[in-house]
């Protein structure tokens, strides 16, 4: 089954081996993932890392292909700053599209530095704001009672921006659950499947699940009054590159990271106490590096595809086939990416994509 949709490859920036590459250094992989074939790159948006919509403005003035946010979160900046933010990408693509990913921010990162009130009504003020600022609409914004009162913001005070992008910019969002899964079916222009989550792993597609889901999503827009098509995204987690022993040692980091995260939804496969001792160790603080160390094999095949392009290339042909059949626009080579980001693009656009496509 020829795939209709693009690809594209996210930026994990926050992510062990990615920290140490300067900001120039990404726009350049920006460039080298344009040259391969992908079409989107996405980026994510985290407190210790590099500031995301710098540079994704870079990235914008300088290499032609869409951008998007995986994820930004509404307790990053203040809603009008995030919305000027947004809009000041978006003039920069001119035509191109912006995909905003938006959610409540990962539990190991952001949980442990800031508050988190309200996830799923934070999120959908953050969207709502924003889609009127872009607008041209004024905002009063004590209509948004959480993040108005978590970000300090004055009872009369209303804002209009003075500019508007001419590029249109959609909202997506990745369920982790059932609320955040509702909030994606009503309010938002598109969903992305993460494919390690309860909604998207490999024996839900098999088994039909993903597709129930959809269905139900559909359901619940059509009831909310939402007309508008809910667009569907793939983000296929993998750590790819040229030596099998390497991309999986890379990918302990992100499944430690992951796993601890959401470690109830792992539970019954007979990895109980190592995912204890995974949360165990990132409650006391540890860096992404240190836990990662308490990873095993079966774990990293839960949550990942991990390998040389001949490892991965089956597992990832069934889910672009899933993505045709289920209409997703696009799927993303996703977290970790690989040891070394340019090499499992290359190797991702030759070898696995190209090979697919052919």
């Amino acid at each position: 089954m020829a795939y209709q949709g693009t690809f594209g490859v996210h930026f994990p920036i926050h992510q062990p081996g990615w920290l140490t590459m300067s900001a120039a250094r990404i726009v350049e992989l920006a460039q080298h993932a344009a040259g391969h074939g992908f079409q989107t790159v996405w980026v994510n948006d985290n407190f210790k890392a590099r500031h995301t919509f710098s540079v994704l403005s870079a990235m914008a003035a300088r290499v032609p292909i869409g951008l998007a946010t995986l994820v930004t979160h509404p307790y990053a900046r203040n809603p009008m700053d995030l919305a000027t933010a947004i809009g000041t990408v978006a003039e920069l693509l001119g035509e191109r599209p912006l995909r905003v990913g938006i959610s409540s921010g990962a539990w190991a990162i952001q949980g442990v530095l800031v508050e988190r009130p309200s996830p799923s009504a934070a999120v959908q003020e953050a969207i709502a704001i924003a889609r009127q600022l872009l607008s041209g609409e004024e905002v009063a914004l004590a209509d948004f009672p959480i993040l108005a009162a978590y970000f300090n913001i004055k009872p009369a005070a209303r804002l209009k921006l003075q500019f508007r992008p001419g590029t249109p910019v959609s909202f997506w969002l990745p369920p982790k659950g059932p609320k955040m899964l509702d909030v994606a079916a009503r309010v938002c222009d598109g969903v992305i499947f993460n494919t390690y989550t309860q909604y998207a792993a490999l024996p839900h597609l098999r088994s039909g699940k993903l597709a129930q889901t959809l269905r139900d999503m559909e359901a619940a827009r059509a009831q909310a009054g939402n007309r508008a098509p809910l667009r569907r995204v793939f983000k296929l987690d993998m750590s790819l590159a040229a030596q099998r022993e390497a991309a999986r040692q890379f990918a302990r980091n992100f499944v430690s990271f992951n796993a601890a995260g959401d470690a109830d939804r792992y539970r019954g496969v007979g990895l109980d106490d190592e995912l204890d001792r995974l949360r165990d160790r990132y409650k006391t603080g540890a860096s992404i590096e240190q836990s990662a160390e308490l990873v095993g094999e079966k774990l990293i095949d839960l949550v990942v595809l991990a390998g040389t392009p001949d490892d991965v290339r089956d597992r990832f042909a069934e889910y672009v086939d899933a993505a045709e059949r289920l209409d997703f626009e696009q799927v993303i080579l996703a977290v970790p990416v690989g040891p070394d980001p340019f090499q499992a693009i290359e190797l991702a656009g030759k070898e696995v994509i190209g090979k697919l496509v052919a």
